[in-house]
């Protein structure tokens, strides 16, 4: 193998995917991690996301440079796949569906300043820019699946990194020789906190952005079964001021978190269960004072997503295979906003509320997908099923 980065005090993993070869050779069984997907998918590898110049450490800023692939602006991490609106993309984490992990991403959209991903923490994922599996459904442009790498089995690092992003702490390892579990943990900080908190960047007339982000995941192998224990967050403001006239104020936070169980019933069959809670809050104040009265106007959008699936994989033989799988979530929302003037020279001011709205419904999805091999060709075909019981007419049936 060529081309693999070492540095020092770190052991370097290398995750090696294999296909299975059809041969009538019935000594020789080749396993293959691929979740039956063939056409239009692209392994983003780790460390070319790392040589790639510009990207910053984001697969979504080393995946605009493929073709078909374009981004919005320079300041935003959105993918415009082969025209379709960013807002199509599907974002998934350990195979849950998740919002958008960036940090400066507006309401509803994919993407934004920098990711919430970091290169430390994931192992090679798939990036679909069309006729995507049948287990992804809710996507209209394209499918983004992270996969987060499990800690060193072998012994324990821990490292610092320190970059224009930020102060990077890793720390991974096993909990016993004498076992195969392991720990993956990581928190990243920016530099312009730590400038904004002794005064360097308070004095220039400009927004002072500060965010933060933390990574982890627990393995647990055991016979015939694996558990994990995941998470991932972030949490960003941003403020800007001009003089006493105007001042904005922007937060917003992204979490994902899931426990994975898998069982491998036979030699050919597995079944994977998982159960998430992921969601994001987003919250934007803006005061104007004139000299007379002061405009005031704060929004505050939130977003919870309750998740359990349950996916049953089997392999028939070397050259036939399927899964069929379903997803229930509770979708959970809160939405407010206010507007408000406030006059200096008399005792009156106004305060209108112009959203205020809560509540919840559920999403069930249920998919089938087969992969039929043949010596040079291969098939997939499938059929996804979504309900969204707010609507009872909304049930929808797609064919891949």
């Amino acid at each position: 193998m060529k081309n693999i980065l070492t540095s020092a005090g770190k052991q370097t993993e290398v995750y090696i995917e294999l296909k299975s070869l059809i041969l009538e050779l019935a000594e020789v069984v080749v396993e293959n991690d691929s979740k039956l997907s063939i056409l239009n998918t692209k392994t983003l590898n780790i460390d070319q996301t790392n040589r790639y110049a510009g990207t910053w450490g984001d697969p979504a800023r080393m995946a605009q440079s493929f073709a078909g692939v374009s981004s919005v602006n320079d300041e935003s991490n959105e993918l415009v796949i082969r025209g379709n609106s960013p807002k199509g993309l599907l974002w998934t984490i350990e195979g849950v569906e998740v919002p958008s992990p960036n940090h400066f991403s507006s309401e509803g959209a994919s993407g934004g300043i920098i990711s919430v991903l970091n290169t430390n923490t994931i192992r090679n994922s798939r990036f679909y820019t069309s006729a995507f599996p049948a287990n992804y459904g809710n996507a209209l442009s394209g499918v983004f699946d992270i996969r987060l790498r499990t800690g060193n089995k072998l012994k324990r690092e821990n490292s610092i990194n320190i970059n224009l992003l930020g102060v990077d702490l890793n720390s991974e390892g096993n909990f016993s020789k004498k076992k195969n579990g392991s720990y993956l943990f990581n928190y990243r900080f920016t530099n312009t906190k730590l400038l904004r908190e002794i005064g360097v960047v308070k004095a220039l007339n400009v927004a002072t952005p500060k965010f933060q982000d933390i990574t982890f995941k627990i393995n647990i192998p055991m016979k015939n079964q694996t558990f994990s224990i995941w998470g991932i967050g972030g949490e960003n403001t941003s403020d800007y001021s001009i003089s006493t006239f105007l001042e904005l104020k922007n937060w917003s936070n992204f979490f994902a978190s899931g426990i994975n169980y898998n069982r491998q019933l036979n030699k050919n069959s597995s079944l994977e269960s998982i159960v998430s809670y992921s969601g994001y809050e987003y919250y934007f104040e803006r005061n104007q004072k004139w000299e007379d009265q002061k405009e005031s106007k704060f929004s505050n959008l939130a977003y919870q997503f309750l998740r359990i699936s349950n996916i049953f994989y089997s392999k028939i033989n070397s050259k036939n295979s399927f899964q069929i799988g379903s997803i229930v979530t509770n979708n959970y929302y809160k939405l407010k906003g206010q507007l408000g003037f406030e006059f200096f020279e008399t005792p009156l001011s106004i305060l209108d509320t112009e959203l205020s709205e809560k509540d919840n419904t559920f999403t069930i999805q249920n998919h089938f997908l087969w992969n039929a091999r043949f010596l040079k060709n291969t098939i997939n075909f499938g059929i996804n099923n979504s309900i969204f019981i707010l609507n009872p007419n909304s049930a929808t049936f797609y064919p891949f």
